[in-house]
């Protein structure tokens, strides 16, 4: 991918979360197309029916509007406006999406988002992108 064309995505992305991802999250998406977490599970502390796989991480540039980060975005903004101002990064299975928070308080942190909730409901999964990938190279907490 040309490294132009990777820096308008992720300008056009920032433009719309109306401001800077953080600077850990910049890099992966800089470096990687979508990613499928092979047999990776994570624990959501507190969420009922944890722990959750990660099926796969979007990019700055899906090949499939599903895989795209700005694709979901827009989605999850116009579909869930309960859901926290958070800009999702992946997907489990069953639905739900792995979000970096922007919100001031809580800004960079990884939430885990349950979107068959109602209201949507969000969980604390780590303290920034860093830590996320940290798991994932790990494997996660467990194996599928």
């Amino acid at each position: 991918m040309n490294a132009d064309v990777l820096i308008e995505a992720i300008e056009k992305l920032e433009a719309a979360c109306s401001c800077s991802i953080p600077q850990q999250y910049r890099i992966f998406l800089s470096n990687a197309g979508s990613v499928k977490p092979a047999g990776c599970v994570i624990d959501i502390p507190g969420m009922p029916g944890s722990p959750t796989d990660i099926d796969s991480l979007f990019s700055a540039y899906g090949v499939r509007d599903s895989d795209d980060v700005l694709w979901n975005y827009k989605t999850i903004t116009q579909e869930y406006p309960d859901c926290p101002n958070v800009l999702p990064i992946g997907s489990d299975s069953g639905g739900g999406i792995f979000a970096i928070d922007l919100n001031m308080q809580g800004y960079g942190s990884i939430l885990f988002i349950d979107l068959s909730a109602s209201p949507v409901e969000s969980y604390f999964v780590c303290s920034d992108f860093a830590a996320f990938q940290s798991k994932l190279e790990a494997g996660g907490d467990q194996r599928a």
